[in-house]
């Protein structure tokens, strides 16, 4: 089984569980040592599940912000648009 049908298997169920799901991050805002934000991977954890159960127009930024628990800046200063969020969610399907 390729990783990408590993992630998605498993955030099927975080979705289903409305938990949680580690996946790798490849893109936002660095943290200041040069190591992945953690804010920005706790965005992406929050939109990856939701992404797998409704699709991702359905998706809203809000949802996401509300489900990070980060505030709508917080958000768009990792991910400028929710566009930059794909992408970092698909690239990590790749990986």
């Amino acid at each position: 089984m390729s990783v990408a049908h590993d992630v998605r298997d498993r955030s099927i169920e975080a979705a289903a569980a409305d938990e949680p799901v580690e996946t790798p991050l490849v893109v936002g805002r660095p943290a200041r040592d040069g190591s992945e934000s953690p804010v920005a991977r706790r965005i992406l954890d929050a939109a990856t599940p939701r992404f797998y159960a409704l699709g991702i127009r359905s998706v809203s930024a809000e949802v996401i912000i509300e489900a990070a628990g980060v505030t709508k800046a917080t958000f768009y200063r990792h991910f400028p648009t929710k566009d930059h969020l794909v992408t970092a969610y698909l690239l990590a399907l790749v990986e």
